[in-house]
């Protein structure tokens, strides 16, 4: 049998690829139809608080560090489910962030957050506690504040209409 030449070699891979990505599209849909879901629930829930999940991360000897999340956070006007991509140096300004929609990630990164979930709830959890106790908490400064803003328009008001 005759050795097969570059170009048809190339050719057999992209046909054999075809395959294979329809196949990994199919999969791929399949995986996200509950992810769509799960994020459905959550905007019921109306929760609305940036939280974050650690997946994997990691730093060098020379400061160099990197990880990735999974989160939950307001993106293209609605809350969503996110996974984002950091990396940096803190003697460096700049810090490189991507963020995806969960399932615009990357599909490597969508299969590992999925184990990463159950924690992002927990901590979604914990914050949504802990925030309506310091909303309850703070409620009361809010309407002071509320009252001497109105109070102080209520004097400017006397003012002005006393000088005209």
């Amino acid at each position: 049998m005759a050795e097969q030449t570059r170009s048809e070699r190339v050719a057999s891979a992209l046909k054999r690829l075809a395959a294979s990505a329809a196949n990994l599209t199919a999969a791929s849909d399949e995986f996200s139809r509950p992810i769509v879901d799960l994020e459905a629930a959550l905007a019921k829930l109306d929760v609305g608080l940036i939280t974050w999940q650690r997946i994997a991360g990691g730093s060098d000897d020379f400061d160099n560090y990197w990880n990735r999340d999974v989160g939950y956070m307001r993106m293209e006007g609605k809350w969503r489910l996110v996974i984002r991509a950091v990396s940096g140096n803190p003697h460096v300004e700049d810090e490189d962030v991507d963020v995806w929609a969960f399932n615009d990630a990357p599909r490597s990164y969508r299969i590992e957050a999925l184990d990463k979930l159950p924690d992002l709830l927990e901590e979604l959890i914990k914050n949504a506690d802990k925030t309506a106790k310091k909303l309850k908490e703070t409620s009361a400064e809010a309407r002071e504040l509320a009252s001497a803003a109105q109070k102080a328009v209520n004097e400017f008001e006397q003012q002005r209409k006393g000088g005209s």
